[in-house]
């Protein structure tokens, strides 16, 4: 499809990079609005809008449309390597269509309401939105083609181990030649097993802590252990220092046969790899969490502008100083963000990284801020943050650098602390509209904390999202433990 443009030391040059889940959303997102686009169309031509029955008509197109959509990404059609345009990689998309459209011909015979639409009308929508994609299909390869050769769409790949097992992947990923592939390096913890074609070829990037540092620096988007099928200790030690980051970490070809639990396979790079851990909101579920945060957080910022602005005229009124308090908090991939609160503290006993507990009744808080603290109204700038893309509405709270509980600093005391930043921190959460939220006093509370924000990261949905915000606008600003 492409040639290769793209090498291995190219991953340092400062192109604008976008991310796979955003393209393939985006194509998904085009495709649904052609086919009701379509739907609608024919309709209006044939048999035409027919008040009494546009409703249904409606329902079907809509339905029909995500049930084709859904569809095509469930058998992989939005895989980059899937949207070529060649009879092959045509196919099976036109077989899915025909078989949507088969299927609710068959559900209005079944529910005996296929008198209520014209058959005619299916015949021409099914026909004009094969024809549609198709012709889509063809236009969008070109652009593909472009992103690709000049390096914006491009998917970052580090091997951990430089023996045997890593020379076999790293010399078919090469033969495969999957340009929007780019291996960023090899990585081993033990140079005495570098094998001689790794070390001439390519060279070892460094050991799987370098990994991480590389990882947090945002140069690798997934990675793969290659190491022998015996080794399955040591690939379970590597795993567990790994999953700290939010990244895909899979294991190579010749050893599938390992039994792991909640495992699958993919399909990368011509090679079938055994998938161990997945990001986090991955694939489409990335697009609709980018969706939701934009969408959702602009227009509630719209609503509360009026309120911000009342909140900002009361806290020059009761106390001099600046308006916004920023603390710098760790946010996705463990990187530093500055997050934006209204000031609740007499400036000059500000604490920027909460080195000091804040308690009951603490003198540091002005009168306002005690009510604003309480009501949780001091975080609403925090949507300046999600909307700059460094936060989501939903999500682990953000905490200070120094945030302790009961002396101790949270990462001493929960061992997977870290494993909150595998996504970006939000406004609001699961912890906090179950109660845990506030002063963090005894090592229990943070502890309750990471293991509801691990919960909400493994079970995440828009269904969940939208059941906190809703908990949190009409019942979760107040809290007894919040001052």
């Amino acid at each position: 499809m492409y040639k290769e443009v793209v090498k291995k030391e190219d991953y340092s040059k400062h192109s604008i990079r976008i991310q796979e889940p955003f393209v393939v959303g985006i194509i998904g997102l085009i495709d649904f609005l052609l086919i009701v686009a379509l739907g609608a169309i024919t309709y209006y031509f044939y048999p035409g809008w027919d008040s009494e029955r546009n409703t249904f008509y409606f329902s079907t197109i809509f339905f029909t449309a995500a049930v084709i959509v859904s569809s095509l990404r469930t058998t992989h059609c939005y895989d980059l390597e899937n949207l070529r345009f060649q009879e092959s990689k045509i196919r099976r998309p036109i077989g899915i269509f025909s078989l949507v459209f088969l299927v609710t011909i068959s559900l209005g015979f079944i529910f005996k309401i296929s008198d209520e639409f014209s058959r005619i009308w299916v015949l021409l929508w099914l026909s004009t939105s094969i024809i549609a994609f198709s012709v889509s299909r063809a236009l969008l390869e070109p652009v593909i083609k472009s992103l690709v050769g000049r390096g914006h769409l491009i998917r970052n790949i580090a091997v951990v181990g430089g023996g045997k097992q890593g020379e076999y992947f790293v010399r078919k990923l090469k033969e495969n030649a999957y340009p929007w592939i780019r291996l960023v390096g090899v990585y081993d913890d033990r140079s005495s097993r570098i094998s001689s074609s790794i070390r001439k070829s390519i060279g070892v990037s460094g050991n799987t802590t370098k990994l991480i540092n590389d990882a947090r620096t945002g140069k690798v988007d997934d990675i793969v252990i290659a190491l022998p099928s015996d080794h399955i200790e040591r690939i379970q030690e590597i795993v567990d220092k790994l999953e700290v980051l939010p990244n895909n970490i899979n294991l190579s070809p010749n050893i599938s046969s390992m039994v792991f639990n909640q495992t699958n396979h993919r399909d990368y790079g011509g090679m079938q790899l055994l998938n161990l851990r997945s990001r986090p909101m991955e694939g489409w579920r990335q697009f609709v969490k980018f969706m939701e945060d934009r969408i959702i957080a602009l227009l509630i910022f719209l609503m509360i502008l009026p309120v911000m602005a009342i909140i900002a005229i009361l806290i020059k009124l009761d106390s001099p100083g600046p308006i916004l308090f920023t603390q710098n908090r760790y946010g996705f991939n463990n990187k530093l963000i500055k997050v934006y609160k209204f000031r609740s503290m007499y400036s000059d006993q500000s604490d920027s990284n909460a080195e000091k507990l804040v308690t009951r009744n603490d003198s540091r808080i002005t009168r306002l801020g005690a009510f604003l603290r309480r009501s949780s109204l001091d975080e609403l700038p925090q949507f300046l943050n999600v909307l700059r893309g460094e936060m989501s509405i939903v999500g682990p709270r953000p905490h200070a650098l120094k945030a302790s509980a009961a002396g101790r600093l949270y990462d001493d005391i929960v061992d997977d602390y870290a494993k909150r930043h595998r996504v970006k921190p939000g406004i609001t959460g699961w912890a906090q509209i179950n109660g845990w939220r506030g002063e963090t006093d005894t090592e229990e509370k943070i502890q309750k904390r990471v293991e509801y924000d691990l919960e909400y990261i493994e079970n995440w949905s828009l269904i969940l999202d939208l059941k906190i915000i809703a908990q949190t606008a009409f019942g979760g600003f107040f809290g007894k433990n919040a001052y």
